[in-house]
């Protein structure tokens, strides 16, 4: 029995490991669910080591207006925690969290501050 046991933990740390390693950086589209409304954005993400940086462009939400927003978080094991800074001139103090868990192709999970809460997801195998 604790041979099986054993067994049990590595086979999950090596899933658990997988999953994290699918997540390397790039730019992916995003989809971010409020309520009944969904947004779109795209990701440009680098992970270096557990270190998340990148920018958030929400030109699709806006049009041609171009929204670049810096992003910020961690990665352990197969948990994401990515902080928007999503401050502009007319939202001078504005900022969103984003934790989610990668499974397979995608990272899913809630994002909540300013301007509410929801959900999100993103595709690992719809990297630009």
């Amino acid at each position: 029995m604790p041979n099986r046991l054993c067994i049990s933990a590595v086979l999950f740390l090596l899933t658990a490991a997988a999953d994290a390693a699918s997540f390397d950086g790039g730019t992916y589209p995003v989809k971010i669910y409020q309520g009944d409304r969904t947004y779109m954005a795209y990701w440009m993400l680098r992970v270096d080591g557990t270190a998340v940086t990148g920018m958030s462009d929400w030109r699709p939400l806006y049009g041609l207006r171009q929204y670049l927003q810096p992003l910020q978080g961690a990665v352990q094991g197969n948990q994401v925690t990515i902080t928007r800074n999503c401050s502009e001139p007319e939202h001078p103090v504005c900022e969103q969290t984003y934790r989610g868990t990668v499974s397979g192709d995608t990272i899913t999970g809630s994002w909540s501050g300013t301007g509410g809460a929801g959900t999100w997801l993103l595709q690992l195998n719809q990297r630009l």
